[in-house]
C-alpha cells in the first residue's frame, strides 16, 4: 500500500500540487507574460530576457528610458506616403530612444527600391550608423528594438528611370525627423 491510497494523504498531495502550481503560475506571469504581452516589467527580467519587444508597442513602456533623448517621446501610429525620385534617393528618419520597440511596414507601388534601415547614436560626430536591414525589394515589415538613443530610419535609392511611391507604416514611442 503507498502513501496515495490513504484519502487523507491524497487530499494533502493534491493541495500541495495545487499551491506549487499556483506558485509556479504567479512566477511565469510577473516574468514573462506581462513584459511579453502587457509591457510591464516589475522584475527588469522582461528587458534583459528581450521580452518587452515582444509587447504591443502602445503598451510598451521602458520608464527607466523615459527621459533619455531630453524630451517625452509620445506613442504614435503614422502613415506617410513618400516619392523617390528617379535615380536617386533620400531618407525618412524619426528620433528613437534606446531599448525602443518600432514596428513597420512598407510598401511601394510597384517597383522595387535598395534601401538601408539603419540608425545613428545621438551625439556622434564620427559618421558611425548601424543597418539593421539592407535588402532591394518592394515591401517589408518587422519590428526592431532600438540599441541606442538617436536618428533611426531608412535609405532609400531608386535606380529606376519613374518615380516610385514608398507608404510607410509606423507604430511606437518616437519623434519624426521626417525626410532628410
Amino acid at each position: 500500500m503507498n502513501d496515495l491510497d490513504h484519502p487523507i494523504q491524497s487530499v494533502k498531495y493534491l493541495l500541495k500540487a495545487t499551491a506549487v502550481s499556483l506558485a509556479l503560475a504567479g512566477l511565469l506571469l510577473v516574468i514573462a507574460i506581462l513584459p511579453a504581452e502587457f509591457g510591464i516589467d516589475p522584475t527588469g527580467l522582461g528587458k534583459k530576457m528581450g521580452l518587452l519587444a515582444l509587447a504591443p508597442a502602445e503598451e510598451a513602456e521602458d520608464q527607466s528610458n523615459s527621459a533619455s533623448c531630453g524630451e517625452t517621446l509620445m506613442q504614435r501610429n503614422d502613415t506617410v506616403t513618400v516619392i523617390i525620385p528617379p535615380l536617386s534617393g533620400l531618407e525618412y528618419k524619426f528620433i528613437l530612444e534606446k531599448g525602443a520597440a518600432l514596428r513597420y511596414t512598407w510598401k511601394t507601388d510597384g517597383g522595387k527600391l535598395y534601401f538601408d534601415f539603419h540608425g545613428e547614436p545621438k551625439g556622434d560626430t564620427t559618421g558611425y550608423f548601424k543597418s539593421y536591414e539592407e535588402n532591394t525589394l518592394n515591401q517589408t515589415k518587422g519590428i526592431q528594438t532600438i540599441p541606442f538613443d538617436g536618428n533611426h530610419g531608412w535609405y532609400w535609392k531608386n535606380d529606376t528611370a519613374k518615380p516610385i511611391s514608398v507608404t510607410l507604416t509606423t507604430r511606437g514611442r518616437y519623434r519624426i525627423l521626417g525626410v532628410r
